[in-house]
């Protein structure tokens, strides 16, 4: 659904994919991205009720893992909530384990920028247990973090960029 209204950089997918995300054993998702309207709000709306009736859960959302309580929310560096402390706060006070997912920071860049290191810092402050980090479409370190863990760029996942070694490299996280 929805009409294009982003740059000649506007992306979707077919809903046929969820089906690629269902095999691959996704339980939840982040739409939060600098793309999420390159379709309009009707795009991602349709995208986040074909993600939940398909039974994969779109961040922020709370869920149970056998006996564990884990909180997924979502950010993206250019419509970041001002109150995305206390939001984390609050997870944390509901939930054994905080994940922060957050897209940000500059495409190609080996190393984070100073926005994500110091959102990721803030999100750790805050309760987050883990911070996942994606936009930069190249891998960026590791770093514990106080108590926890920082990921700032898994990297290319799915997205074929053919022109570089560095975009054709992605990580998965097992934890």
């Amino acid at each position: 659904k929805g009409t294009k209204v982003g740059s000649i950089y506007s992306f979707r997918a077919e809903p046929e994919s969820i089906e690629t995300l269902l095999y691959g054993g996704f339980d939840v998702v982040s739409v939060d991205n600098n793309h999420s309207f390159d379709y309009t709000r009707e795009a991602l709306k349709d995208s986040i009720a074909r993600l939940k009736s398909a039974g994969i859960q779109v961040a922020p959302v709370t869920t149970q893992v056998q006996d564990t309580t884990i909180a997924f929310l979502a950010y993206q560096q250019w419509r970041m909530p001002e109150d995305f402390e206390k939001q984390i706060e609050a997870a944390k006070t509901q939930a054994d384990l905080v994940v922060v997912s957050i897209h940000a920071g500059e495409e190609y860049a080996p190393e984070p920028s100073e926005f994500q290191r110091s959102f990721a810092h803030a999100a750790i402050d805050s309760g987050a247990d883990l911070v996942i980090g994606h936009h930069p479409r190249v891998l960026q370190p590791l770093e514990q973090y106080e108590d926890g863990w920082i990921i700032y760029s898994l990297g290319n996942f799915l997205f074929d960029q053919a022109f570089s070694q560095e975009t054709m490299q992605g990580a998965i996280l097992k934890i």
